[in-house]
């Protein structure tokens, strides 16, 4: 078995209780292993496997808990999100237009589903149901511009993301693994605020940024991958 990510699920006010995930692999096939309690149950049937997903992430529908996963890191992955309801049993599923890989999503209060198309440099919004609502282009720089001029990605600009907690999420952080720099977007105009970062081994410096997460007091938490550091940072004045 190897497990590849760890995330809390995080409830709302009306769910009974928190729900956590592990991914892994069992058998060649990769699943997600979710924790409830004293309890635990695999989330991926053997008619809807999972391929190489990416993470789970959060539980967003207070009426039903239904779990929604990006289901494709790698080229040869679903490329897809898949949802399945807090038992495990599997409801629907739908492939993002024009992603290579689906890498991570998160599902804001409003229930839009926020899907990081990781190497065309945007975040691709949903309903719950897969229709398509709009995208929000996060574009990019090199940190140090190519002598023959040609663009060469370091991971992608939209790579991972959250939402502050305000009452209407009014920013979303994105990791911009291309510029190793956490972009801080206005959530309904998509326009980018600021940003913070810059690549390094230094604190506050990002060596493959590659996970993130808010907490309730809107500390935003990096988690590196080569780097294998977790940084804190408290945001004063987006």
């Amino acid at each position: 078995m190897k497990v590849k990510c760890l995330k809390s699920l995080l409830p709302t006010k009306d769910t009974v209780s928190p729900l956590w995930s592990l991914d892994i692999t069992v058998g060649g096939t990769y699943v997600v292993l979710a924790i409830e309690d004293n309890d635990y149950r695999l989330i991926g049937d053997e008619g809807h496997p999972f391929v190489y997903p990416s993470e789970a992430f959060e539980i967003v529908d207070s009426q039903n808990g239904d779990v929604y996963v990006s289901d494709g890191e790698g080229r040869d992955s679903n490329r897809r999100v898949a949802v399945t309801d807090r038992t495990g049993k599997f409801l629907r599923q739908w492939q993002p237009e024009g992603m290579d890989t689906v890498h991570c999503l998160s599902i804001a209060n409003d229930g839009q589903v926020y899907v990081c198309n990781r190497e065309n440099s945007r975040i691709q919004i949903y309903d719950k149901m897969g229709n398509f609502k709009k995208n929000i282009e996060v574009p990019w720089t090199p940190v140090t511009p190519p002598k023959d001029g040609k663009l060469a990605q370091s991971g992608g600009s939209a790579v991972a993301l959250d939402f502050s907690h305000d009452s209407n999420q009014q920013f979303i952080y994105v990791i911009n693994q291309n510029n190793a720099q956490i972009e801080i977007i206005d959530r309904q105009s998509g326009k980018i605020l600021s940003r913070f970062g810059r690549p390094g081994s230094f604190p506050g410096q990002f060596n493959q940024a590659h996970g993130i997460a808010v907490d309730s007091k809107d500390n935003v938490y990096i988690a590196e991958n080569r780097g294998k550091r977790i940084h804190k940072f408290k945001i004063t004045n987006p």
